[in-house]
């Protein structure tokens, strides 16, 4: 029997002399396509091992139940103990989750509060994130967006600006290896009227990242049968970065 969420299966079989034949059958029948399974991400486990996420029960334990506010102490624990889970239990969703659950989701609001004195704490925590977790870095762009959306007060502008116009001058250093990271704060900054905290304007190489930068398409420009590229203001006006990173609850 195989049972699947996601990008996540589990499969029963009787024996370990079966689940052995079964792993076999599946690397054949990649291996056509040029595809293999990764090693790192696949287990034998004896039953009852294996029928649930090791880190979901960790975080269970360590997460705060119904509450719409999370004080900066509260904030601060959870998210080290999301840190201690990640290492733990590499490779899985608990960073995922965690950012999730800090934002209510009626509105995509911040469940957290946002001072002058946390503020810049929160910030500098989300953004260390990324080194953990790539892929989570555009969730958490859209966490800050959500607090610059619900809070309008200047400092807020500058402490946010700030920190990623920084962030931004420190990962140009690199553009190879933090092409993915620099494109997200280059469209973040521009669609949130946060341009002048741009410390330097760099000379890109990638078509992509250079299009986000100049909000002009610079691939496939000798396709005219759709359009391609949609200008960074009209992107921003139609829907947040929230709610457009919601694949499961699409607008």
């Amino acid at each position: 029997m195989m049972v699947r969420y996601k990008d996540d299966y589990r499969i029963l079989c009787k024996s370990e002399k079966d689940c052995k034949e079964t792993i076999n059958c599946l690397q054949e029948a990649l291996h056509e396509y040029c595809l293999q399974l990764n090693e790192d991400k696949t287990s034998i486990y004896q039953l009852p091992d294996g029928l649930f996420r090791t880190w979901r029960s960790k975080y269970h334990y360590v997460k705060i139940h119904n509450s719409k506010n999370i004080g900066f102490e509260n904030f601060r624990e959870l998210y080290l103990s999301v840190i201690n889970i990640d290492r733990e239990c590499p490779s899985t969703g608990v960073i995922d989750r965690f950012l999730n659950d800090i934002i209510v989701k009626k509105g995509y609001k911040p469940r957290f509060k946002f001072t002058k004195a946390t503020g810049p704490k929160i910030i500098g925590l989300l953004l260390l994130l990324a080194e953990l977790r790539n892929k989570a870095f555009p969730k958490i762009l859209g966490i800050i967006e959500s607090v610059l959306d619900n809070n309008q007060e200047k400092w807020i502008r500058e402490v946010i600006g700030t920190h990623l116009g920084n962030y931004l001058e420190e990962l140009s250093t690199n553009e190879n290896r933090f092409r993915y990271l620099i494109i997200w704060i280059l469209y973040f900054m521009k669609s949130n009227n946060l341009e002048k905290y741009i410390i330097k304007k760099h000379k890109y190489k990638d078509p992509i990242v250079k299009s986000i930068q100049s909000n002009r398409n610079h691939v496939f420009n000798e396709c005219k049968d759709f359009k391609l590229f949609l200008g960074i203001k009209s992107a921003r006006k139609q829907i947040s970065m929230l709610r457009h990173l919601d694949v499961f609850e699409p607008q």
